[in-house]
């Protein structure tokens, strides 16, 4: 107990010589008296036994008052708190039982009652001077020490007792402190130790002398705001908390014990208030203006840009200071220094590839940055599609819930279509793969709502290709293809549909994926003369998709069978307008080479040509007629793809479309 007690020896010896003339002023006016029950009360004897163990040949006065010991953590603490001599007495009186036990025994002699065993306010005014100025005000609920935090009074019993009566100790933190224990960490908060160097500060910069104010972080959740307030507080740790976890009631207790926490350590403190909704809990306010001046480092608090929850703190001194997404250049340094911190790295071609085509943040770099890492045990450089599958795993987990991934093993190869519609749908392809470095590094897309949108829209009849190009484009750029569902889109009821629309393109925002409308003409028709409330309604539907397509900041494709029914407001909003049309005859013998070719077992007499000639069928027909023979073959005897089978079901699939199969193929069958 020595060792504890070091740090107060001085303190320590002045109270107990304070103890003492109170117990000697009792007894000489007979204030305590005794009766025969023992073990319901304290003895003299006992008292005069743990006095003379401390204090052998105590003196009758007083010692003079001594400032805490120069570098002890009583004279750290009581320089971060600027405390009075009253008091830093009445701490010392408040955590006196914290630190040596027998003064519980010595409070309760001296309050004449064995149960109350921490200082009264009237104990501590018998025992201090009572013309020390500021003494009764360091006493008071609502007092400095109390408004600090570092002494609490004890609830009062259900017996109803006068306010002198009220017992106060000292908070916890303090006798942590002074015993040299770690501090603990306010329910709900999580500590994260000093980390300097783990990020840029950026734009948190010159923010040390900028005390007064609460820093409102704006960005998007791993806009690496978290990071940047770490290497601010750099020595200090990071006391963080995530708002909607905590309880609207908890704030209060929790703002006092971040406060102290943040003098104590010291620490800067973090409330993440990203996933709050609306105007957020009504005890924000206090708790950030009690934080605000809680330590020597301002407090952190980190939003989504433009959060209406900023309107709630307009009478708080306030600094906010924007995290936007990060530009190609940014993005590629994030890459290489993630890639650095997990001693790995990758080749410059990959690294500006991946930086250009994936929008993602500081947070989901690192990330991507490990598993990249954790992927490959070859030697050498990650590859560049280690690299590219990592970045689409942090990517487009929102938007799989409101649209289908397509899935494709096709590639550009594959592609059985006219020179000039490939040739257009590979400017599609490098449009979407080089949109950062065109619309932001050479500033093309200063004027446009969403510098990073593209626009495409594949129109010509069912079956062209259309969905089997989206997705040999999007994987080809290392991208994935998303096709929205109108099922779950389009509504009946009036708004609903707008407010579905509004859900994915809000998930689609950063999630580095194509986005593909398929039918699009069914969302994306012609607005009509209003006649009724039923075509305002249909009108204010098609110009909303119309400002949310524009507004988007990732590529669009529009497919569609019918492009003539498409509002004609669409046509300034597309960059790109691909037509697929229907395959001649040439198209058409590669399309039946490709469908009916090894593994699947062909017989002698396929004609490719004569039935290229014979049946004006699209691509998806022709795979369409291809699966069916090939499920027929497999049922058969012969067990192979022939003519006379082919026939037969291209005849089923003529007679399902109305049409007749020309007489020279029918001979053939």
């Amino acid at each position: 107990m020595d060792a504890v007690r070091r740090p107060l020896a001085a303190e320590l010896e002045r109270l107990d010589a304070l103890l003492h003339r109170e117990i000697l002023r009792l007894r000489a006016g007979y204030e305590l008296s005794l009766d025969e029950f023992r073990g319901l009360y304290v003895s003299d004897e006992q008292v005069d036994a743990l006095l003379r163990a401390r204090n052998a040949g105590v003196r009758e006065a007083p010692p003079p008052r001594v400032p805490p010991e120069p570098g002890s953590a009583w004279a750290r603490l009581a320089e971060a708190f600027a405390l009075s001599s009253a008091e830093r007495e009445v701490l010392v009186l408040a955590v006196a039982p914290e630190l040596d036990a027998r003064y519980e025994t010595l409070f309760a002699y001296l309050n004449n009652n064995v149960a109350r065993r921490w200082p009264t306010v009237e104990l501590a005014l018998r025992l201090l001077d009572d013309a020390t100025p500021d003494l009764r005000a360091a006493l008071l609920p609502e007092g400095r020490l109390a408004a600090l935090g570092l002494i609490e009074h004890l609830p009062a019993t259900a017996e109803r007792r006068p306010e002198r009566l009220r017992e106060f100790a000292a908070a916890p933190l303090v006798a942590r402190v002074l015993l040299g224990l770690p501090l603990p960490i306010p329910p709900g908060a999580r500590w994260l130790p000093p980390a300097p160097g783990i990020a840029d500060t950026g734009p948190l910069r010159a923010t040390r002398d900028g005390r007064e104010a609460v820093l409102v972080l704006e960005g998007a959740a791993g806009s690496g705001r978290l990071a940047a307030a770490r290497a601010l507080a750099a020595p200090a740790g990071v006391v963080a908390v995530e708002a909607c976890t905590l309880p609207a009631e908890g704030w209060p207790a929790f703002a006092r014990a971040a406060a102290l926490l943040a003098r104590l350590q010291p620490a800067l403190v973090f409330v993440d208030a990203t996933g709050l909704e609306g105007r957020g809990p009504p005890d924000l306010p206090a708790a950030l203006d009690r934080l605000q001046g809680g330590g020597p480092l301002p407090p952190c608090l980190a939003t989504a840009p433009g959060s209406p929850l900023l309107q709630t703190l307009r009478e708080l001194p306030l600094r906010r200071i924007a995290f936007p997404e990060p530009d190609a250049a940014r993005r590629r340094t994030l890459w290489e220094a993630a890639l650095a911190a997990g001693e790995s790295r990758a080749e410059p071609q990959a690294l500006d590839a991946v930086a250009e085509r994936f929008r993602l943040n500081a947070g989901q770099i690192a990330r991507a940055a490990r598993d990249a890492a954790l992927s490959t045990e070859a030697p050498g450089p990650l590859p560049a599609p280690a690299l590219f599958h990592a970045a689409r795993e942090q990517s487009g987990l929102a938007l799989g819930q409101l649209a289908s991934r397509v899935r494709s093993r096709a590639g550009w190869h594959d592609l059985v279509l006219p020179a000039p519609t490939l040739a257009r749908l590979k400017e599609v392809a490098a449009a979407i793969a080089h949109r950062g470095l065109v619309q932001q590094g050479w500033g093309m897309g200063r004027l446009s709502a969403a510098p990073d949108g593209l626009a495409a829209l594949f129109q010509g009849p069912p079956g062209t290709g259309k969905t089997m190009a989206a997705s040999v484009v999007a994987d080809g750029l290392g991208l994935d293809l998303y096709r929205v569902d109108l099922a779950t889109v389009v509504s009946k009821y009036i708004g609903e549909t707008e407010r579905n629309l509004d859900r994915i393109f809000a998930s689609a925002r950063g999630s580095n994926a194509v986005l593909l409308f398929d039918e699009a003409d069914a969302l994306f028709g012609r607005r009509s003369e209003v006649k009724d409330a039923h075509d305002r309604y249909a009108n204010l539907e098609v110009a909303y998709l119309l400002q949310r397509m524009e507004d988007h900041d990732g590529p669009v494709i529009l497919a569609t069978n019918l492009a003539r029914n498409m509002d004609q407001a669409f046509a300034r909003r597309l960059h790109f307008i691909v037509e697929f049309p229907r395959p001649d005859a040439a198209a058409r013998e590669r399309l039946w080479r490709a469908m009916l070719a090894p593994p699947l077992p062909c017989a002698a007499d396929l004609d490719h040509a004569a039935l290229a000639r014979g049946f004006e069928l699209t691509g998806g027909e022709i795979r369409k007629v291809a699966l069916e023979a090939a499920f027929a073959a497999a049922a058969s005897e012969a067990r192979n793809v022939g003519m006379p089978l082919l026939l037969g079901v291209l005849g089923r699939e003529m007679a399902r479309q109305g049409r007749m199969v020309p007489s020279a193929m029918a001979a053939r069958g």
